[in-house]
Order: C-alpha cells, then sequence, then structure tokens
C-alpha cells in the first residue's frame, strides 16, 4: 500500500511558471524540448513551422493585443 499511495500523497507540482502569454511561450521556446513537447504535443521545430505555414497560407497576423506565436501555442494547449 506505502508504495502504491506514496507518489499520490508526495506529488510535485508540475506546471508552476508565473509567467503568462509571449513570456510563456519564450519561456518553452528556450527551455527543454521534452516540456516544450508536453505542452504544446509537437517539437519545437515543427510549431515554427507550423506558424510560419499559418502565416503564409492560411494569412493568419498579430492581433492588437497578441503575437501570432502565442495565438498558435494558445490554440495548441
Amino acid at each position: 500500500i506505502t508504495k502504491y499511495m506514496t507518489p499520490l500523497i508526495c506529488t510535485i507540482p508540475m506546471n508552476t511558471s508565473k509567467l503568462t502569454g509571449m513570456d510563456w511561450v519564450r519561456e518553452l521556446l528556450t527551455g527543454h524540448p521534452i516540456r516544450f513537447c508536453d505542452a504544446l504535443a509537437m517539437p519545437k521545430h515543427v510549431y515554427r513551422k507550423l506558424v510560419k505555414e499559418l502565416q503564409l497560407y492560411a494569412g493568419l497576423t498579430h492581433s492588437k493585443h497578441i503575437q501570432l506565436g502565442e495565438q498558435v501555442a494558445l490554440f495548441l494547449y
């Protein structure tokens, strides 16, 4: 029982970043690749390519308050 209950009782917080918006996206992009994949379900290079493709072929642009990279990251998260 102890082997089963210990991980449930002694948990370690995962999503502890105090950053929001584009600062959070920058932190993900400059941080560990596995953390990026956990958050957005794709590698960094695929995310960057997706942002470029959406900008070129779908006409997605920065809005008044949210940058393009942040829009895509929020959608994927």
